[in-house]
């Protein structure tokens, strides 16, 4: 039987390909499905206060990017930095955060 990869699996295989990748550098993110709740991010590390947001979707514009980060930078914890990963079709993973000055 062949089972059909929908866009939701896709995403959930995203979140973890991200995971994944930034334990390399950061041992200690988590990703937030696994602690049994529900945050408005996929993705933390409270080592270096970062939250991170994951999103595959078929195209993806530069202002869904931003509104998306935008979000995110709301519903983060205060003091932890927000960064949106971001994959369309057939195109790199890419970053996009925003640079809070702490003073």
């Amino acid at each position: 039987m062949v089972t059909k990869r929908t866009a939701k699996s896709k995403g959930n295989q995203f979140e973890y390909d991200c995971w994944y990748s930034l334990k390399q550098k950061y041992p200690n993110i988590l990703l937030t499905k696994q602690l049994g709740f529900q945050y408005q991010y996929d993705l933390i590390d409270h080592d270096s206060k970062k939250v991170y947001e994951c999103k595959r979707l078929k195209s993806i514009s530069w202002n869904q990017a931003l509104e998306f980060l935008t979000k995110l930078t709301i519903k983060a914890p205060d003091e932890y930095l927000p960064y949106l990963l971001f994959k369309s079709n057939h195109q790199p993973c890419l970053v996009m955060g925003l640079y809070r000055d702490w003073e």
